[in-house]
């Protein structure tokens, strides 16, 4: 059990993070901006990741959001060990759904996120970092 004990307690200490501190795709995927750096969080159901970001790194990161979403279209970026994915091509059947895969040395990350929370976020990284 200890491993659950390990998960327990990463998800409870995530928790507190508060909002302000957070650049939230969706509740299991975000960035945790702490001291000047990033920290790329997902927690998937058998599998948590965390992976710190130089702020440029994820500065990049968040123009290719930003061009994917504004091209409505796949964007896929390499930034040190950390592949990045945007899917915002529109979709016939869920308009406002947009797909986040990434890789990198914690392992793959796959997340059907809103349009609307990766738009926020965008705005919410533009705030704190700037995003030309």
């Amino acid at each position: 059990m200890r491993f659950g004990q390990a998960v327990r307690s990463i998800l409870k200490k995530l928790s507190r993070t508060t909002r302000e501190e957070k650049i939230e795709f969706s509740d299991r995927l975000y960035m945790r901006a702490c001291r000047g750096e990033l920290t790329l969080v997902s927690l998937g159901i058998e599998n948590v990741q965390a992976m710190r970001l130089l702020i440029a790194d994820a500065t990049a990161i968040f123009r290719s959001i930003k061009s994917a979403c504004d091209m409505q279209e796949v964007v896929e970026i390499k930034v040190g060990e950390l592949s990045w994915k945007t899917d915002a091509r529109l979709q016939s059947t869920d308009r406002d759904r947009m797909i986040i895969e990434f890789n990198g040395p914690s392992g793959f990350g796959r997340e059907v996120v809103k349009r609307d929370r990766v738009i926020a976020a965008l705005a919410d990284f533009k705030a704190k970092f700037g995003l030309s």
